[in-house]
């Protein structure tokens, strides 16, 4: 499973097994800060093993692979769009008005204006389609979910594709044609973890993780977008107005004024972590 977006610097990540968390110097235990040349950094993947991130530099957003710019031919790229589909680097340019998938540097002709969000699942490409009625979501050739009328954040889990999905006012989470988180206001960020489903809530105005239908990281005064690191929960919190990374219960990211965004590449920890209004990927050595 690969894949997903630098939603907000107000929204954080973090991993939790347990209740006790120890402080730990990112810096001592042998990270490394990747892509400060640029002034942004706001998404980051797995794509065959190797980091995969959309930067900005002034207006210009591109995707850096293996430490190459891709998508500088278009006017840019769109800043929720980056995945490994069998093993290519995917991403959507943007065109004037048009969204185009590009994967393995290939435009895919989907008939479509507007294509973001790839993801591969079960080996099948998913997509999201934006139109005037709504964001539609296709996998695998066909259009699914047409009972509702907005769908995003499409992923895999366990072999089976993911979504949350919009009806009559109310977000959820659908998985394996059943729906899954209507009990609480709001959801986003569908993740596998150790083959089991891991999204964000949202409940009378606090957010947390759900993992495998428990509440987790209610202890923070924020905490959300679930990721696995290594066969861990991963997941970003805020406490006292500070957002870091919280994996295998220890505190990751507190020497940066926000760390956010947990992923792993190739069995490593790598999150997004900034100072001011410039942020970039710091990932382990």
């Amino acid at each position: 499973m690969k894949i997903f977006s630098f939603i907000a610097i107000l929204f954080l990540v973090l991993v939790v097994s347990g209740c006790t968390t120890q402080t730990t110097d990112s810096q001592v235990q042998g990270f490394v800060e990747v892509g400060k040349e640029y002034d942004m950094v706001h998404l980051i993947a797995d794509v065959n093993g190797k980091l995969a991130y959309i930067a900005q530099k002034g207006t210009k957003a591109v995707v850096v692979y293996d430490g190459e710019e891709y998508g500088n031919e278009y006017d840019g790229v769109n800043l929720h769009s980056l995945a490994d589909i069998n093993g290519e680097l995917a991403y959507a340019g943007i065109n004037g008005s048009n969204v185009v998938l590009v994967i393995g540097g290939e435009e895919i002709d989907n008939g479509f204006d507007y294509s973001s969000t790839p993801v591969e699942v079960n080996g099948k490409l998913a997509y999201v389609v934006t139109e005037m009625s709504g964001n539609h979501l296709y996998y695998d050739g066909q259009r699914i979910g047409t009972e509702y009328r907005d769908i995003s954040q499409p992923t895999e889990v366990n072999g089976k594709i993911a979504y949350v999905a919009t009806k009559d006012g109310k977000k959820f989470i659908v998985y394996d044609g059943q729906e899954y988180g209507r009990q609480y206001d709001s959801v986003r960020f569908p993740a596998e973890v150790n083959g089991k489903l891991a999204y964000s809530a949202t409940k009378d105005g606090k957010e947390f993780v759900v993992y495998d239908g428990q509440e987790i990281g209610k202890e923070y005064d924020r905490a959300g977008a679930p990721t696995e690191v290594n066969g861990k929960l991963a997941y970003g919190v805020v406490k006292d107005e500070k957002s870091f990374i919280v994996y295998d219960n220890k505190e990751f990211g507190k020497e940066y004024e926000y760390a956010t965004l947990p992923k792993e590449i190739n069995r490593k920890l790598v999150f997004i972590a900034g100072t001011g209004v410039k942020n970039f990927v710091v990932m382990e050595k």
